[in-house]
């Protein structure tokens, strides 16, 4: 079920952020923020046999990710990075490098992070 009902309305000097969130209990995020928004789907296949699909939202003072883990899906926001583009939610980090994204459980600091590569 998704639930889903905000425009995808873009003022030129304001971005409107709409998230669906598709769960059993869905959710709905509306956020006005500066600047022109630029969405970007992109998919992954992950070295743990997982397909990743990952929207990014991008605007010039704030950046999203959203992406499923353990099959529900989560918000990702960007962080400071020594290189590439960092995205944290709860115990989680999103790390894209050039066509690479790492998935890292920060609660599991002994495991390997999941390396995924861009498919498109």
């Amino acid at each position: 079920m998704m639930a889903f009902r905000c425009n995808a309305n873009f003022l030129s000097s304001v971005g409107v952020l709409c998230l669906g969130i598709s769960t059993a209990q869905a959710a709905t995020i509306q956020l006005e923020l500066p600047g022109t928004l630029d969405r970007q789907s992109v998919s992954y296949s992950c070295r743990s046999g997982q397909s990743l699909s990952v929207d990014y939202y991008n605007l010039p003072e704030s950046s999203l990710a959203v992406l499923s883990v353990a099959g529900a899906p989560r918000v990702f926001v960007a962080v400071l990075a020594a290189s590439g583009a960092k995205y944290v939610s709860g115990p989680h980090v999103w790390w894209t490098r050039g066509n690479r994204g790492d998935l890292i459980d920060e609660t599991k600091p002994d495991a390997d992070p999941d390396l995924c590569k861009v498919t498109r």
